[in-house]
């Protein structure tokens, strides 16, 4: 029974080293593969630290492009703000202009207007007052007709009166004439019946 435990005790005893043994074995792999794990790790955080820096290049270049962008895309925006502003006085000047010229044309047009109205009232007065010194022309004439015609009644009166008394004077020297004849011849008679006696 004594000599069972010992050889249990070798047996456990070789076990244990050999356990002993490949934990060395283990403990010695490990310790290489955290070599490795380690320069993996150094080169890895060296990488890194590279594509960081690329990174951080590439942000920065970002960044710059992107304010260069800005800058660019202000100064258009500025470029097309001060553009529409040169275009919008243009307009509000090309509007204005043509207000002007409308309203001068307008107020031209309104002084002429005033001015054919003005001589137009002044044609139609001018005209009214002819017409009334034509309607008076006439009245005027129609009176002296309605003289004339009077004035020429009464010379055709006179004349027929004239006509009458030289008519009737006429016929008196006519009578007077053959009374003064007969008398000649009643005397002429006379004288010769006496001669003959």
């Amino acid at each position: 029974s004594f000599s069972f435990s010992k050889e249990r005790i070798a047996i456990y005893q070789q076990k244990i080293e050999a356990v002993s043994s490949e934990r060395k074995l283990m403990l010695e792999e490990l310790a290489v593969e955290k070599e490795k794990l380690d320069a993996i790790h150094t080169e890895m955080e060296s990488k890194l630290a590279g594509v960081r820096a690329e990174l951080a290049e590439v942000q920065r270049s970002f960044q710059l492009e992107l304010e260069k962008r800005r800058s660019m895309a202000e100064e258009e925006r500025q470029s097309f703000m001060d553009q529409m502003d040169e275009i919008r006085s243009e307009i509000t000047a090309k509007i204005n202009l043509q207000q002007d010229i409308a309203e001068s044309r307008k107020s031209k047009y309104i002084q002429e207007q005033n001015e054919i109205i003005a001589k137009s009232e002044e044609d139609c007065r001018r005209a009214w007052i002819e017409l009334a010194n034509v309607n008076r022309q006439l009245s005027e004439a129609g009176d002296k007709k309605v003289d004339l015609e009077r004035s020429l009644v009464k010379q055709t009166e006179k004349i027929e009166l004239y006509e009458m008394e030289r008519e009737s004077f006429r016929k008196s020297l006519g009578l007077s004439f053959k009374l003064a004849r007969q008398k000649i011849g009643s005397k002429t008679k006379q004288l010769v019946g006496k001669k003959d006696l």
